[in-house]
């Protein structure tokens, strides 16, 4: 995934990273949320 960036695309990639991180973060939101009703 990193070999094929040049200058111009770092900024993209961070860009997809933060996306990562926030897509994940919801996940685990979502995961704990239904755990916690699926238990109580």
């Amino acid at each position: 995934m990193r070999y094929y960036f040049g200058g111009q695309d770092g900024r993209k990639v961070k860009q997809e990273r933060a996306i990562q991180l926030l897509v994940i973060g919801m996940a685990q939101r979502l995961m704990a949320m239904t755990l916690t009703t699926s238990i109580g």
